[in-house]
Order: structure tokens, then C-alpha cells, then sequence
């Protein structure tokens, strides 16, 4: 049912590595005994080179919290970044069971040679980019995107887990666990599922990194025909699952394609 494979690392974008458009949330605790506040950071970047994200109120469409009571607005959670300090939040979560904390922000551009986009959406498996840029001839120009983010980190409270951990919050592109990434079976494996626009992905490349230890993704693993992949996973660690998925933009005088990038971050064995 599911199928992984090895990927080559992912090429340069802009001045720095494509990894640094990766981004996710990064919560001060992952399980906590009981209701309580969190501090919520956001992070951007890969390996070693990590950094805060810029947040700013001008690039943030909403920052929600779901659980078994609903949702919850943090907009107002939100302090933006200055040149003294990161930006950041601290997130009250008032009830025991499963929180789903996800972000998403607006779109942004970005304008890179040929030769690193090509690179890039090949190792990061954009096949109706690729085949687009050779159908229209343009392989060898510039390749314009504008890309947006999506981010979620699941928060335990509690012991009482709930299926809260695997229903999706309705991102545009968002990896949805299978199974409650905290109680997972002696064997420790996770399946997951990509969804964009509500339906399952196929094709899609994902990637998984141990944050704490790790400066490449652990496994590396392609969405089946049901839009499901499955991870191993440690028994403790603090880990990213990202996902990127980018189509062409016709009509679009700014940039010829448009990606996601979505990441979902959680913490076993805290």
C-alpha cells in the first residue's frame, strides 16, 4: 500500500538552500500534564540553518487551534518579530485531549535561475512544473513561483488521546496522520496521508527530519495512488514531516507557478 524511496538532496534556491523554505511551528512542549499556556515559535530554514520566521501581521492569514471542543482564534497570541526580538505566540490551551495548532500564512515570490529552479523542482518531485517548462519552451529562463505556507504541530494535554490528531483543519495542502502519532504500536509506524484541496495527493515527496539531531530528512517517502505514505519513527524525538506540491499559474503576469509548502511537526517521548 505504501512505497518509499531515496531522494537526492534538494538543490539550492535563491541564495540558499531550497530547504530554507522549509517552515514550521515549534511549540515549547509537545505533551503536557494538564491545560495550560504554550509559547509557540516559528521557524524557517534547514539542518543547522535555522532562523525565525519573519512574522509579520501582513503574512499571516490565521493561526487556529482544533480540538474535540472546536476551534480556537490566536491572532491575538501573536507578538511579530522586530529587529530585537523573534516573533512568536503563547497559545492557551484550555482543555485536556488532542490540539491541532496550524498556521497559514499569505502568498509570497520568489524568482530563481533556471538552472537552481529546475534542480529544485525536480528533487522536490513538481511534475507538472517540469513538464509544464518543457512543453512551453522556457526551461532555460527564470522560473517565477509565488508560494505560501502551511504549518501544524500537534499538542497533547493530558493522557486522553483523540481523534482530533487525525481529521485535517482544511489547509490547502496539509499531511493528516492516519494514526494518533502518540499512541503509536510497538512496531512505530505512522501512515500518513497528503491532502490538497480536500482530496488526496498522489506523487507527492515527503520528507521527514528528527529536529533535535538531524541536519537531513531520516526518510524520504512518495504518496501512493491514495495519497498515503508511512514512517517509522524513534521513540522519542521532535519531528518534521514537510511536504511541498506547485502547479502552473496561467494568467498570472507575476509568477508562472504557484506552491505550498506544509509541514507538520510533533513530539514523541517528551
Amino acid at each position: 500500500m505504501f512505497r518509499t524511496l531515496s531522494l537526492v538532496a534538494i538543490a539550492a534556491a535563491m541564495t540558499t538552500p531550497a530547504h530554507a523554505h522549509d517552515f514550521w511551528l515549534a511549540p515549547s512542549d509537545y505533551q503536557m500534564e494538564e491545560p495550560g499556556a504554550v509559547t509557540m515559535d516559528f521557524q524557517v530554514g534547514h539542518g543547522t540553518e535555522v532562523s525565525p520566521w519573519n512574522l509579520r501581521w501582513d503574512r499571516l492569514v490565521a493561526l487556529k487551534s482544533y480540538s474535540a471542543s472546536g476551534s480556537v482564534d490566536h491572532q491575538s497570541a501573536i507578538v511579530p518579530r522586530t529587529g530585537e526580538a523573534p516573533g512568536g505566540a503563547r497559545i492557551a490551551l484550555d482543555t485536556p485531549g488532542t490540539h491541532i495548532v496550524a498556521l497559514e500564512s499569505y502568498h509570497s515570490f520568489s524568482d530563481l535561475e533556471a538552472e537552481k529552479f529546475n534542480e529544485y523542482a525536480t528533487s522536490e518531485g513538481l511534475s507538472d512544473i517540469l513538464a509544464h517548462r518543457e512543453q512551453a519552451g522556457s526551461a532555460d529562463t527564470n522560473g517565477t513561483e509565488i508560494y505560501s505556507r502551511r504549518g501544524k504541530a500537534i499538542i497533547q494535554v493530558g493522557a486522553d488521546l483523540s481523534d482530533r490528531a487525525m481529521e485535517p483543519v482544511g489547509h490547502t495542502l496539509e499531511i493528516v496522520p492516519l494514526a494518533h502519532p502518540y499512541g503509536l504500536g510497538e512496531d512505530r509506524q505512522l501512515p500518513v496521508r497528503v491532502l490538497f484541496r480536500g482530496e488526496p495527493l498522489a506523487g507527492a515527496l515527503i520528507d521527514l527530519t528528527d529536529l533535535e539531531t538531524g541536519e537531513e530528512p531520516m526518510a524520504e517517502a512518495r504518496t501512493d495512488a491514495d495519497g498515503e505514505a508511512v514512517f517509522t519513527l524513534p521513540e522519542q524525538g521532535i519531528f518534521k514531516f514537510n511536504v511541498i506540491w506547485g502547479w502552473p499559474n496561467p494568467g498570472n503576469d507575476r509568477a508562472e507557478f504557484e506552491s505550498i509548502f506544509s509541514s507538520l511537526t510533533i513530539g514523541v517521548g517528551r
